[in-house]
């Protein structure tokens, strides 16, 4: 098991070549993280960031979808409303405002301005 405060650095890192675009180290960080700690939510999250990113949607949303299964309740919020911004870009407009309802008040949903049908924004 990654020591928490690896962890947290790890993450760091794991965000940061995914913005340089350096996929595979991005990939190979969280996923590590993924199998050092199941149940957080910040390493699908990363994963699923890097997915996107590269725009492969089937794998980003699987990453929201294994995140949800494992994740703590508290890490859902997050994971819910990327799962939205994934559905929303593969063109799945109905699936993406349930994702994004689900957010609740997460910053992410509010950004998008889901209200019940009809969400605000489009790809």
């Amino acid at each position: 098991m990654i020591p928490r405060d690896a962890e947290r650095h790890l993450l760091h890192l794991g965000f940061l070549a995914a913005r340089w675009g350096r996929f595979e180290v991005a990939r190979s960080i969280f996923s590590a993280l993924v199998l050092s700690h199941p149940d957080r939510g910040a390493p699908y999250v990363g994963l699923l960031i890097a997915h996107l990113a590269r725009g492969h949607l089937p794998e980003a949303l699987a990453c929201a979808d294994d995140g949800l299964r494992a994740s703590r309740d508290e890490d859902r919020p997050d994971l819910h409303a990327l799962r939205g911004v994934v559905l929303a870009a593969a063109g799945r407009h109905a699936e993406s405002v349930a994702a994004l309802q689900r957010a609740g008040a997460h910053p992410l949903a509010q950004a998008f301005a889901v209200r019940g049908d009809v969400m605000e924004r489009s790809f």
